[in-house]
């Protein structure tokens, strides 16, 4: 979601929209849960205590956003998220056998040092993007060992020639785009090519000798793969 709509909403969300609100609740639901799986260190879901508690530190979040102190909501949810729930967590007692993570450094004031407040929170946020990155990294090649595949399997897979390289990409884009497409792959752990075929105008050798870059690129631009998107520009 672009930062200039997300504070549109924001703005609206404070003023009482209720419609708004609802729509920033569930788009950052994905981050609130993944936040809540990091600081657990295990797979958290509507029916665990900290779910709630995350989604109650993003709706907090909303509330206490102030864009005019320059970070991105994004990664003032994260922070909020994470300390409602190493809060909770102290307070239940209920998970002494993990290493809680410790609480972030204080944010400098931004009344009384707006360049060291700016400067926290360019370094948080990076050091949150670099953790999301080796997240999806890691949950990527779990998938692609689904599908049989590894990382280093890709170099060699990838089109040297641009103008195959496009072509391919496009076949991905499709892939992505389809959702029965998309879910048939996911279930069957193979490309779909006669579909693909009919969809594309793309021939059987092409997707046969390319087809673990589709898949690979597909199950980017299809999944929850938001950092990585950003690195390949899609």
């Amino acid at each position: 979601m672009d930062e200039t709509h997300v504070i549109r909403l924001l703005k609206a969300a404070t003023g009482g929209d209720d419609g708004s609100r609802e729509e920033l609740l569930r788009h950052y639901r994905p981050l609130a849960v993944r936040v809540a799986r990091q600081v657990c260190r295990r797979f958290v879901d509507e029916h665990d205590d900290e779910y709630s508690v995350a989604l109650l530190a993003l709706n907090e979040a909303i509330d206490g956003y102030e864009a005019s102190h320059g970070a991105r909501f994004e990664g003032y949810a994260r922070m909020v998220i994470r300390r409602r729930l190493i809060d909770h967590m102290r307070r239940e007692q209920r998970h002494r056998h993990l290493s809680i993570e410790p609480e972030a450094a204080p944010i400098p004031d931004v009344e009384a040092n707006p360049a060291e407040f700016e400067a926290a929170w360019v370094r948080y946020e990076a050091a949150e993007r670099a953790r999301d990155l080796a997240e999806e990294v890691a949950r990527f090649r779990a998938q692609l060992r689904e599908f049989g595949m590894d990382l280093a399997d890709l170099a060699q897979a990838t089109p040297r020639h641009q103008d195959t390289r496009e072509a391919v990409q496009e076949v991905a884009r499709v892939l992505a785009r389809d959702e029965v497409l998309f879910r048939q792959m996911l279930r069957t752990r193979r490309l779909p090519i006669q579909e693909l075929m009919m969809r594309t105008g793309a021939s059987r050798k092409v997707l046969e000798t390319w087809r673990r870059y589709i898949v690979a690129l597909a199950l980017i631009l299809g999944g929850d793969y938001e950092g990585m998107r950003g690195h390949l520009g899609a």
